[in-house]
């Protein structure tokens, strides 16, 4: 105060998990053995352990782990440190403190709880599998919540079916955690059950949560959803499978949907039409100008048309001359196929010639 130095001490290193509005000190040396430090160096396989750099060397820091266990089990204390502290042990792997995780699942305040979830989720020891199996089955929602969260974290392929269960059942509260679950795990019967979700006719809780998880798988959603497009006997399925698909923007569903513009079923087409715009890929142009010029139905054409106003808004793509033929062929293979043949005959034998010319005149040529 008044003085023309500043006087300094190094309390040790400390970590925030939410933004700044808190700060966790790290396990390792304080004050007075904490030396000021000029840079924090992380290590790269290991989350929140740090090595202070100090004048005269390193100095290490890594998860108070022990504090943040005797924080957890304070049933009565600060909602917030005990959310953190249940953070702490989830980036620190602690498998520890399983037990006392899992126990805060249970607790009064969603936030601790859903913090114990993603905790266990985190450290995914399969020990805990069967814990959190029964957890689902709990009468008490956070409960519930945390555990379909720790287990889609987990990838836990036994919980497919009750987390299957839990969607299908289309409660409200629950269908977009089980959702959410089920797009993490990303299994072949975890998609099967959002697809069975997204076959809702009406825009009903769990076909909205199934269509975002299949969005958030993105690419690994992709297959499935080509195969839907193109075998579901139910047009609305197929609908539903070109809407996700134009959500999911993957340009590698581009030849399904342009295939999918043939589709028997005009509202199959429409949507089609819409997700080749969401798509904005160059090479749906000639199927997307067919039918803004041919389809019967007024709705697909308003599509096509949209659709090709928004392809025309992105930046040109410049393509090869072979891919630039196959874009044009799309629409009239039947009638140029034979002339391209003629063309590229003809084409052959003039280098064919011209090659013989050649040899011919350095044959005839004379020798020095």
């Amino acid at each position: 105060m008044g003085g023309t130095e500043l006087h300094s001490a190094a309390m040790g290193t400390f970590v925030t998990l939410d933004g700044g509005q808190s700060w966790q000190p790290l396990a390792g040396p304080s004050f007075p053995q904490a030396k000021p430090a000029s840079a924090l160096l992380a290590t790269s396989d290991q989350a929140l352990n740090v090595w202070s750099v100090a004048a005269d060397g390193l100095q290490s820091y890594a998860p108070d782990v022990a504090g943040a266990l005797a924080t957890l089990q304070q049933s009565t204390g600060d909602v917030h440190s005990r959310a953190t502290a249940a953070r702490i042990l989830g980036l620190a792997r602690t498998q520890e403190a399983n037990g006392s995780l899992l126990a805060a699942m249970a607790d009064r305040s969603p936030a601790v709880s859903q913090a114990a979830g993603e905790a266990l989720g985190r450290i995914a020891d399969s020990r805990t599998t069967r814990d959190l199996l029964l957890a689902l089955q709990s009468p008490i929602p956070q409960v519930q919540h945390s555990a379909a969260t720790a287990l889609g974290m987990m990838r836990a392929e036994a919980a497919v079916a009750p987390l299957s269960a839990m969607l299908l059942r289309g409660d409200p509260a629950m269908a977009s955690v089980a959702a959410e679950a089920l797009g993490r795990l990303g299994s072949r019967d975890a998609t099967q059950a959002l697809l069975t979700a997204l076959a809702d006719a009406q825009m009903t809780t769990r076909r909205h949560t199934a269509l975002s998880a299949l969005e958030a798988m993105g690419e690994p959603a992709v297959i499935p959803l080509q195969q839907m497009l193109a075998s579901s006997p139910d047009a609305t399925a197929r609908g539903h499978a070109a809407e996700a698909l134009g959500w999911i923007g993957s340009p590698s569903a581009t030849a399904a949907l342009v295939q999918a513009l043939e589709d028997s079923d005009s509202a199959v087409r429409a949507r089609t039409a819409w997700a080749l715009g969401e798509l904005a890929a160059p090479e749906a142009r000639v199927a997307l100008e067919r039918a803004q010029a041919r389809d019967p139905s007024l709705t697909v054409r308003q599509a096509a048309s949209q659709a090709l106003t928004q392809i025309a808004q992105q930046p040109v793509v410049r393509t090869s001359l072979l891919a630039s033929w196959a874009l044009a062929l799309s629409g009239w293979d039947r009638l140029l196929t034979p002339v391209l043949w003629g063309l590229i005959l003809a084409l052959s034998m003039l280098a064919a010639a011209w090659r013989w010319m050649v040899d011919r005149r350095r044959s005839l040529a004379p020798v020095a």
